[in-house]
C-alpha cells in the first residue's frame, strides 16, 4: 500500500489567513489546522508535487515558500510531505515562524515527527507525533478534503 501527504500544518490562529486565500483546511488535534495540498490546490497555486522527496529539490519552490511566509506572520507553520510504498519511504519538512524560514528543509525518516514536535504536538508512550496527530487516518492527501 502507498501513502502520500503534502500539507501545511499550523497553529489554529492561521484560520483567518487561509480563509483570505480560500484554501481548504481540516481541524486537527492540539488546536491545529492542516491545509491539505491536493492536486487541485497544487495546480491552482502552482506549487510542485512533493518537491523535496520526488523532485529531490533543496527548496519547496517560490510560490509555496511565499505562501508559508505569508501564513506564518503570526504563528508557527510547518510544510510537510511524505511518500511511502510497501513500507519504504521518506518524509520532509520546512518550518516557518513570524514571516521567516526557521531552518532549511529537512528530508529524513522522522522529518514530520520533528515538525510536529516543533509545533507543540506531544506524543504518548509508545507512539510518535505522526500517529498522535492522526496523520495515518488517510492514505492520500486528497482524502483529507472529502
Amino acid at each position: 500500500m502507498s501513502y502520500t501527504i503534502q500539507a501545511i500544518v499550523a497553529e489554529h490562529t492561521i484560520k483567518q489567513g487561509i480563509a483570505n486565500i480560500q484554501l481548504p483546511f481540516v481541524d486537527m488535534p492540539f488546536n491545529m489546522i492542516m491545509v491539505p495540498l491536493s492536486f487541485d490546490c497544487i495546480n491552482e497555486v502552482e506549487i510542485p508535487f512533493l518537491p523535496l522527496i520526488d523532485e529531490g529539490s533543496v527548496s519547496i519552490g517560490k510560490n509555496l515558500i511565499d505562501l508559508c511566509l505569508n501564513l506564518s506572520k503570526n504563528c508557527k507553520v510547518a510544510y510537510i510531505e511524505a511518500e511511502f510504498f510497501g513500507g519504504e519511504g521518506t518524509q520532509a519538512c520546512n518550518l516557518y515562524e513570524n514571516g521567516c524560514e526557521v531552518e532549511i528543509p529537512q528530508v529524513s525518516t522522522k522529518a514530520i515527527n520533528y515538525a510536529l514536535h516543533w509545533l507543540g504536538v506531544k506524543c504518548g508512550a509508545g507512539i510518535d507525533e505522526f500517529e498522535t496527530f492522526g496523520l495515518g487516518a488517510h492514505r492520500k492527501t486528497e482524502d483529507w478534503i472529502k
